[in-house]
């Protein structure tokens, strides 16, 4: 038993590398800027079918599939989340010139949404490998989960603080896995959310 938790944990850390390598790969094939958000979605892709079970599939075949299929589309939606952060940071930059010193209810505000648009964007990438709708349906659907599972918010924003810690004192383990773990962990509790609420549902 022991060595089988043991063969299961390496098994994981490498598909978690390998797929971490082909996202690198397939994001400098789209020149890095039409190519992170489809190599993003399609990591996201490949790991909520593990998650689902499905460990047999070609990785590979796989992520190549999903990255051509979606490409516009990934890129599209990752246009709408640039903009979503360019409007915040614009924001900020206007606050910090009017009012560097003080603290105002603006700043709260701005403070609010900003955690808001972070926990969106959490769900926002499992969310659109797991609908497969159109791009205002996923944002609408990953704005709703978000708002309807505190829990697995809050418990999904620990884990990636925590995360980030191991990766701030262990930079190296970032190059190898920092996406890939950052995937897998956000669809991991997102996953759970929406079958928590399917669940729920008159006709599930």
């Amino acid at each position: 038993m022991y060595n089988s938790f043991i063969y299961r944990i390496l098994e994981w850390i490498m598909r978690l590398a390998y797929v971490q390598l082909l996202w690198v790969v397939f994001t400098l094939i789209g020149l890095v800027a039409f190519g992170l958000f489809p190599a993003t979605f399609s990591l996201f892709h490949v790991v909520r079918r593990w998650l689902r079970g499905e460990t047999d599939v070609s990785v590979s075949r796989t992520f190549s599939s999903h990255y051509r299929e979606t490409f516009f589309q990934s890129n599209l939606l990752g246009l709408c989340v640039i903009f979503g952060v360019a409007l915040i940071a614009v924001n900020l930059i206007f606050i910090d010139v009017t009012a560097p010193d003080n603290l105002t209810l603006i700043h709260i505000l701005l403070f609010a949404v900003i955690l808001l648009y972070t926990l969106f964007l959490f769900y926002l990438f499992p969310a659109f490998v797991h609908f497969e709708d159109s791009i205002l349906k996923v944002m609408r659907n990953a704005f709703l989960f978000m708002l309807v599972s505190p829990v697995h918010t809050a418990l999904m924003a620990v884990s990636l603080a925590a995360l980030g810690a191991i990766f701030y004192f262990l930079p190296p383990l970032a190059f190898i896995f920092g996406m890939a773990a950052y995937s897998l962990t956000t669809t991991w509790f997102a996953l759970m959310a929406f079958n928590k609420l399917n669940s729920k549902a008159p006709n599930s």
